[in-house]
C-alpha cells in the first residue's frame, strides 16, 4: 500500500514545482454557477498558470481513481485516503422572490403559498425529505431536481423553495418569514454542510495545493461577509 501510494503521489505531481496545470473540480451544480465559477476570476488573478476543469453531475466522483482532483461536497467522506475540511454549515431555509417578502410574510401555513420542489430521483434527500413531510403536494407547481432551474424559479416568483441561505446573496430570493404556528417545522429544517475534500496523495500537488487554499480563502471571506452583515 504504501509503494501504490508513493506511485500514486508521483504520478499525480509530475515533479511539479510551480502551481500551474489543469485541475479538476466537482462541484453541486447549483454551488459550481453561483459561487465557484465567479470567484475563477479571483483565482486566475492569483494563479494564470492554472486551467479547471468542472464536473457538475449530482454523483458522488470516486476521487481514490482520479475522476477529480477535488470536490466539494455536501457530506464528509468515511472512507479512502482522502482529506478534507469543513467550509461552512447553513441551514436549508424557506425562500421566495424578494419583493414578494413582505406580501406573503408572516407566514401560517406552508400550505398558503405555491411551493417548488425536487423530483423523485431525489426524494431521499433531506431538503426533499422535509418539503415532501410539511407540504401539500397539491400546492406543488414546479418539481425538478435542477437546482438552477430551482433558484431561477423562486426569483421569478413562481413560489417558495429550500435555498441554502447563500443564496439571497447571489439571487433575487429572501427568507420567507413565518409565524410561531410553524415553529415546530421550521426546527426541523435540515443543515446544509459543505466540505472539501482531496485525496491525501494529490494535497501537496502545487496547482492542487493552490487551489485547495484558494477555495478555503474564499468560503471563509464569504462566511465572515456574511456573519457581518447580518450583525448589522
Amino acid at each position: 500500500m504504501a509503494a501504490a501510494h508513493a506511485r500514486f503521489s508521483l504520478d499525480a505531481s509530475g515533479f511539479e514545482r510551480v502551481a500551474e496545470g489543469i485541475v479538476r473540480l466537482s462541484v453541486p451544480p447549483g454551488l459550481a454557477e453561483s459561487f465557484v465559477v465567479p470567484a475563477l476570476v479571483r483565482l486566475r488573478a492569483q494563479h494564470p498558470g492554472i486551467q479547471i476543469e468542472v464536473d457538475t453531475s449530482l454523483r458522488f466522483v470516486d476521487l481514490t481513481r482520479r475522476e477529480a482532483d477535488l470536490a466539494v461536497r455536501t457530506l464528509r467522506p468515511q472512507t479512502g485516503d482522502l482529506v478534507s475540511v469543513k467550509l461552512g454549515e447553513r441551514q436549508w431555509t424557506p425562500m421566495v422572490a424578494a419583493r414578494q417578502t413582505k406580501k406573503l410574510a408572516p407566514l401560517k401555513s406552508w400550505a398558503d403559498i405555491p411551493w417548488i420542489g425536487w423530483g423523485d430521483d431525489l426524494q431521499s434527500f433531506p431538503p426533499a425529505s422535509w418539503v415532501a413531510k410539511h407540504v401539500p403536494r397539491s400546492v406543488m407547481v414546479l418539481r425538478t431536481s435542477h437546482f438552477t432551474m430551482q433558484v431561477t424559479a423562486v426569483a421569478a416568483g413562481l413560489g417558495a423553495a429550500l435555498l441554502p441561505p447563500a443564496y439571497a446573496r447571489v439571487a433575487e430570493v429572501a427568507p420567507l418569514r413565518h409565524s410561531r404556528a410553524l415553529a415546530a417545522s421550521v426546527n426541523e429544517l435540515p443543515v446544509n454542510e459543505t466540505w472539501l475534500v482531496g485525496h491525501r496523495a494529490l494535497r501537496a500537488v502545487p496547482r492542487v495545493a493552490a487551489v485547495w487554499e484558494f477555495l478555503k480563502d474564499e468560503f471563509a471571506r464569504f462566511e465572515a461577509t456574511r456573519g457581518h452583515r447580518q450583525d448589522l
